[in-house]
Order: C-alpha cells, then structure tokens, then sequence
C-alpha cells in the first residue's frame, strides 16, 4: 500500500468520524431541547471538533493528491547496484550483454514500510517482485522491476516460486560466461531451484535463466551475516 493510498484511507476514516459526532451530538441537542446550557455548550464542541476534523482530513487529502502527482511525474530510477556498467561485447559469436552490474546486496527478507532487500530482477536490474504480488495482485513495496529470479531466505536462495529449476551452479574450474552459463541452464540434471546458503561462498557463480527467456550470471563477491549476499550480474540479450 502506498502513502498517498494510507492518507486517503486517513483521510475518509476521518471524515466518517466528523460525521458520527456532528450526527450523535445533533439527536441529544434535540432530545434535551435548544434552551438548555449544556447542550448549547455541547453545540459549540461539536462545531469546533467537526471543523478541526474536516480541516485535517482535507489537508490529508491535498498531500495524498500531490503524492500521487508526484509519483506520476517522478523519472524512471536507474538500477540499483554500488556500480554498474553499460552493455559491452563479449566472446565472438555471444549475444549481447544487456544488463551488467556490480556491488548489490541480497538480503536480509524485509516487510513494509521498510524497502525491498531480499530479490533482484535480471532483466532490469531492479528488486522486482514475488509470487505473493503476482497472485494477490498487491504490492507494499512496489518497484521498478518485474518478475524476480532470486529471492534470499534464511537458509537458501531460491527461485520465483521455489520450485521453478532456473539455476545452475558453475563448478570452480569452469568459465564464468554465457556459453559455459548456456550449457549448464540445459542440463536438466544440472538445473535447480533452490541453493542452500551453506553451499556459496566467496567467488560462487549461479547461471540463472530469466522470465524474459534471457541467461544471467550471478557471481557472489562478499557474504556476511543477515543473511546478505553482494553480488556481481551480467545479463545476456539471448
């Protein structure tokens, strides 16, 4: 749920509660009759309290639209990584590299109002989203990205929706690139969709295959405690 939804919400409860005390206030007023103190009193609170309410909720209302305004108008941000490079060639004959980047941390889970911290999308470089979003439809921390490949638990790294087998782990000895990424992502043996977190380390390289049918490698370059792991991505055009 975004802010300028929480303050419109705010704002409506507020109203209905002006409402109620001008409505609950007015039956007792004209129960006990105009001509008693109280009540007349009484007609005066109801008078500043229904002001005081109404003028909040209309301020809250103001800022919700101009949140909004400014959502629809703000620039597309950029992919979040501590660096990141544009698209370069590789090896002859590799397609193109459309997405590369460096220093982006993975983890730990996270719930709103806090950013997302625990997914990437390999397509766009952004946090993405999860499977909870795609069949709820709802998103409380919504984000650039699309369809996520990774996703960081406690104990694992795991694809979508942990049973899609869209990774493969490169062996030490092999190359980190697209042809070795290619060979590996058809094995069906060699495909899986969860890596225990016990099982990379410093260096560890995960070929991922995209929603966008594209192939990615992730390499992980630090891993501290959280979890968090800070990973290195390149991303191919086929």
């Amino acid at each position: 749920m975004t802010a300028q939804q929480i303050l419109g919400i705010v704002a409506c409860v507020l109203v209905l509660v002006a409402a109620g005390i001008f409505f609950a206030l007015w039956r007792k007023h004209h129960r006990a009759g105009n001509g008693t103190k109280f009540w007349q009193s009484m007609e005066r609170l109801q008078f500043v309290v229904g002001v005081i309410t109404g003028g909040t909720a209309l301020v809250l209302s103001v800022v919700a639209l101009f949140l909004a305004t400014e959502a629809g108008t703000a620039p597309p941000r950029t992919p979040e990584a501590g660096s990141s490079s544009p698209p370069v060639s590789g090896a002859p004959g590799d397609p193109r590299v459309v997405l590369s980047g460096r220093g982006f941390a993975l983890g730990p889970p996270s719930s709103f109002p806090k950013p997302e911290t625990d997914k990437i999308d390999l397509d766009s470089g952004y946090r993405g989203y999860g499977p909870i979003v795609e069949q709820w439809g709802v998103d409380s921390q919504p984000d650039a990205g699309g369809r996520t490949e990774i996703i960081i638990e406690d104990t694992q790294v795991h694809t979508f929706d942990s049973d899609e087998r869209t990774v493969a782990l490169l062996s030490r000895g092999e190359p980190g690139d697209y042809a070795s990424c290619k060979i590996a992502l058809a094995r069906e043996d060699g495909r899986v969709a969860r890596v225990s977190l016990g099982d990379l380390g410093v260096g560890s390289r995960m070929c991922v295959s995209t929603d966008e049918k594209r192939v990615a490698l992730v390499t992980v370059d630090a891993v501290s405690s959280g979890p968090v792991l800070t990973i290195s991505y390149t991303t191919w055009a086929g």
